[in-house]
């Protein structure tokens, strides 16, 4: 190489490096460029059609499964409050200390009720809805207090008079009134106002609304006697039907009139 080139080569070199700025700056928008496209890569993808209907199906399913839980829960009275947190809170029903038969299928037809008269119930009954301990139906404090039988009628539910404490009933009693079911000195009021156990005071004239009677009546008289202690009447015997104030059995106004006892018999 002769001398006289050297100078050429040496502009050649500088020309050379002179390039080298424009071959950075191109490969600067080069990099920047793939930057950009790279950067895109990462732009997150819209839901589609298929992943949103997904979505809602799967909420969905859960709404009705908590829907479901809850109405189990309610019958077991038990209510689901705040299903997020899952914070569950009881609710206390209460009750009353009786349980009310809900049957109707065995209602008391004569008044008697409880298990030693068949089950019978007195609830929804005209005899009154308390079934008394010794197992008549009936709605003073004698049939729906102390020994009260729930299982056959409604307890503590005192709508009609008090139980008489001196043998009298109706109102011959207090003003109100006293009843003689549940009483010590019997459960039938007779038509005189006093209470009894017999047929005399269970049978003909007796108060249904002070103590509980009897469908079939006092038996008849088949010896002129009628009243108490006998406790026969004379309707419907041979010596007529009144019974007077001394016991015996008659048609006339001595048996029919004064005295007569309609307990026993019919009275003028």
């Amino acid at each position: 190489m002769s001398k006289a080139s050297l100078p050429m080569r040496r502009r050649q070199l500088i020309s050379d490096t002179a390039s080298l700025p424009s071959r950075t700056e191109t490969g600067t928008r080069t990099e920047t460029s793939m930057r950009t496209e790279t950067a895109g890569l990462y732009t997150p993808e819209p839901w589609g059609p298929g992943l949103t209907e997904t979505f809602m199906t799967t909420m969905d399913e859960i709404s009705k499964s908590t829907y479901t839980t809850e109405i189990v829960l309610a019958s077991n009275e038990v209510t689901m409050t705040g299903t997020t947190s899952g914070t569950v809170s009881d609710t206390t029903t209460s009750t009353t200390s009786s349980t009310v038969p809900t049957s109707t299928s065995n209602l008391s037809t004569d008044g008697l009720c409880g298990a030693a008269n068949g089950g019978t119930i007195c609830l929804g009954t005209a005899f009154g809805d308390c079934c008394s301990e010794y197992g008549y139906c009936g709605d003073t404090s004698g049939h729906c207090g102390s020994g009260c039988q729930s299982d056959f009628g409604i307890c503590d539910a005192i709508t009609g008079p008090p139980v008489s404490t001196d043998g009298t009933c109706s109102s011959l009693s207090t003003p109100g009134g006293a009843t003689c079911a549940g009483s010590a000195f019997g459960d039938c009021c007779s038509a005189s106002g006093y209470c009894g156990a017999t047929a005399a005071y269970c049978g003909t004239g007796c108060q249904a609304d002070f103590g509980m009677c009897s469908s079939s009546g006092p038996p008849v008289s088949t010896d002129g006697l009628c009243g108490q202690p006998s406790g026969t009447t004379c309707e419907g015997s041979a010596f007529g039907d009144c019974c007077s104030e001394y016991g015996f059995c008659g048609a006339t106004n001595a048996y029919c009139g004064t005295g007569c006892q309609a307990a026993f018999g019919t009275c003028a």
